[in-house]
């Protein structure tokens, strides 16, 4: 699908988030600015929080749930695409948020290798930092917040691309 028009249906969906959510942006494709994105990636803070997240549905999704778990749920629109979206915390939303603007490969290489070099792991949608012989959580606000630890300038999602090998 086109950006334009896949763009204005992800738009249509954000809004539609808004009312349940402390936080929602669009990231994956979308946000990179890719000429004809296969799909649609919000990622979200819910009011709630995500504890029991887990068969909540939401009444303006008139799709088909493909997934459905307390941090991440699968639905294909009746538009013909599908929607991802990612629910997070204030505490880990930089690099929820990152992962999912990705490409694969720069994502894989921020988590997979670049925070290891600056003694962190990512596990479980968070950044564990070793401290006294145990790990403690990274706390990730912001995406610039990972481009700090790792000694990196921020670079725009649309400039994110490693091809995978």
């Amino acid at each position: 699908m086109k950006l334009k028009k896949i763009k204005q249906i992800a738009e249509y969906y954000k809004r539609r988030f808004e009312p349940y959510c402390k936080r929602v942006e669009i990231a994956g494709s979308i946000r990179r600015k890719k000429l004809n994105p296969k799909d649609i990636e919000i990622v979200a803070i819910p009011k709630k929080g995500f504890k029991n997240f887990k068969g909540v549905t939401f009444g303006f999704l008139r799709g088909k749930y493909i997934k459905d778990g307390d941090k991440y749920k699968q639905i294909e629109l009746p538009e013909g695409v599908i929607l991802d979206l990612f629910l997070c915390s204030p505490e880990n939303w930089g690099n929820i948020f990152l992962i999912r603007t990705g490409n694969a490969g720069f994502s894989r290489w921020m988590m997979g290798f670049k925070i290891k070099e600056y003694g962190c792991v990512h596990s479980d949608g968070y950044l564990w930092k070793k401290k006294n012989g145990e790990f403690k959580p990274v706390k990730c606000f912001e995406e610039q917040d990972i481009f700090n630890l790792c000694n990196m300038k921020f670079i725009e999602p649309e400039k994110r691309h490693i091809k995978m090998r």
